[in-house]
């Protein structure tokens, strides 16, 4: 069974390459971000977009939700977001 991560952060730069990395080596992989519209092109490597704010509780809870609707557990977390 596949382990789920969830990335932070995943528009741009080092979060964006790092869910890139963890998709190809086999994981399912959500990449957040802010402003969604900058993860959608991740689709292509198998990557599910989600929306978050890390700076707001609501966001955090809608996101995680959203991910446990689809996947049993999020396995790894790596956060790679940045706050402003």
């Amino acid at each position: 069974m596949k382990k789920t991560v969830l990335v932070t952060g995943a528009s741009s730069g080092i979060g964006r390459a790092t869910a890139i990395h963890l998709a190809q080596a086999g994981y399912n992989v959500y990449a957040a971000a802010r402003r969604i519209d900058r993860t959608e092109s991740l689709r292509e490597y198998g990557i599910h977009p989600v929306e978050l704010d890390i700076t707001k509780e609501a966001s955090l809870l809608n996101c995680i939700n959203g991910i446990y609707k689809e996947a049993a557990s999020i396995d790894v977390l790596i956060n790679s977001g940045r706050l402003g």
